[in-house]
């Protein structure tokens, strides 16, 4: 299962969003995981999450990443 962050540039906590998702990942996950970063069309950061536990990645995106500023989804 899959878990994605859009990150704007012109976030001023872009740096802190990054790190918060990877402390999350090493202290929290169950199981292996991997992390994609490109850049969109409209150049914004989007770093995709892969879980090979579907429960890490529900965990991840209810607690770690579902606020609204930072586009999380499940995908």
């Amino acid at each position: 299962m899959r878990v994605a962050i859009t990150i704007d540039p012109r976030d001023p906590h872009r740096d802190s969003v990054r790190d918060d998702a990877e402390w999350w990942l090493h202290n929290h996950a169950r199981d292996r995981w991997r992390v994609r970063e490109q850049e969109d069309p409209r150049g914004r950061v989007v770093l995709t999450f892969e879980f090979d536990d579907p429960l890490d990645a529900m965990d991840f995106h209810v607690l770690r990443c579902a606020m609204p500023e930072h586009l999380g989804r499940l995908l």
